[in-house]
């Protein structure tokens, strides 16, 4: 008898545990790193909109969101990172700013990127 009732209920508890995992909604992607840790060897290049710009920092490549529109960050001359008490590093969530030749934005996300879309990007910003 117990074999039957472990038959019987088996597929209601399926059902029931796909109907939470529905419920919940799709999966969401892993969050970005809130802050990277900047090293002495970087490039950062402007992109193709004033929205971002490109960072390569030793071997390791990004593309960084700006809050809004940043205009004359796609043809800086100059680019500087700075984050109030941390210097050496890059915050998401508009703690570090991003200051060009003529203006200055907030970062909003940090995106790691392989070195192939970063060269593509790059190649499309200039």
């Amino acid at each position: 008898m117990n074999a039957l009732l472990t038959r019987a209920l088996l597929p209601v508890v399926l059902l029931a545990s796909s109907l939470a995992a529905h419920a919940a909604g799709p999966a969401q992607p892993a969050p970005q790193a809130e802050c990277i840790a900047l090293g002495g060897n970087r490039d950062i290049r402007p992109s193709s909109t004033e929205r971002e710009v490109l960072l390569r920092d030793g071997d390791v490549h990004y593309r960084v969101h700006l809050q809004r529109r940043c205009l004359g960050a796609a043809a800086s001359a100059s680019y500087t990172f700075f984050t109030r008490s941390t210097p050496e590093q890059i915050c998401g969530n508009a703690r570090t700013l991003l200051r060009t030749d003529s203006n200055h934005c907030r970062v909003t996300r940090i995106e790691p990127i392989d070195p192939a879309t970063f060269k593509r990007l790059a190649q499309q910003g200039h």
